[in-house]
């Protein structure tokens, strides 16, 4: 029994900063890369930038047409605010 406890508690010790890691970052909200994907959801494009400024993305757009197109994204919900 002893034998099985000791790597027991070392996989418990690698793997609890992981999931510390995963928690802190559902925390945070939406990723860049989640920002990108729900402004190309709202308009459709090329994505050319994501900026993240006091708790918004600003998701910058190339449209089809040339037209270039800034979306605001919610880093905490998801919502856009356009």
């Amino acid at each position: 029994m002893k034998l099985l406890t000791i790597p027991l508690i070392s996989l418990l010790l690698l793997f609890s900063p992981l999931t510390l890691a995963d928690k802190h970052n559902k925390a945070a909200g939406i990723s860049k890369q989640q920002a990108a994907s729900i402004a190309q959801q709202e308009y459709s494009g090329r994505v050319l930038a994501v900026k993240h400024v006091n708790g918004i993305y600003h998701v910058k757009i190339l449209s089809d047409k040339g037209e270039v197109r800034t979306v605001r994204v919610n880093s905490s919900t998801g919502d856009t605010l356009n």
